[in-house]
């Protein structure tokens, strides 16, 4: 029983710290000029958090990604809100290659939460449709 409250305990930490970054990145870059200083905060709380840095997650493949997160003992639930945390910040991005490489980041962790879940979610798939619609317009660019 113990184990399993430790377990929880670990589970709602990882939740409260994915929301605390999203947070600072929207707080972070409303009304702030591109070029803020968002990302090393980002890096910072990712680092802090999870020993897992920004670069990381934006660069690991797939494998690594899910032994990362394994590690981590992150649910499929923290995987989409990291996700939801690329989308969130490649809507802020003002660098075009930066912004496609956080919505093809964003698009393989909703992938691999679906994965892990191996439940249908319609509003992921919504997201993963508006992402490739983004990419493709982002492509032609």
């Amino acid at each position: 029983m113990q184990q399993r409250d430790l377990l929880k305990d670990e589970i709602e930490r990882l939740g409260a710290i994915i929301g605390k970054a999203i947070a600072r990145l929207l707080a972070t870059t409303s009304g702030n000029k591109p070029g803020s200083n968002w990302e090393q905060m980002v890096n910072d709380e990712l680092w802090e958090a999870l020993g897992l840095p920004l670069n990381m997650l934006l660069t690991a493949d797939r494998e690594k990604l899910l032994q990362l997160m394994g590690e981590q003992k992150m649910t499929p639930v923290h995987i989409e809100q990291l996700a939801d945390f690329l989308y969130q910040a490649a809507g802020k991005e003002d660098r075009l290659n930066q912004r496609v490489i956080l919505l093809e980041r964003a698009l393989l962790l909703y992938d691999l939460s679906a994965t892990e879940s191996g439940d249908y979610s319609f509003s992921r798939v919504e997201k993963e449709r508006k992402i490739q619609q983004q990419l493709s317009g982002l492509r032609r660019s």
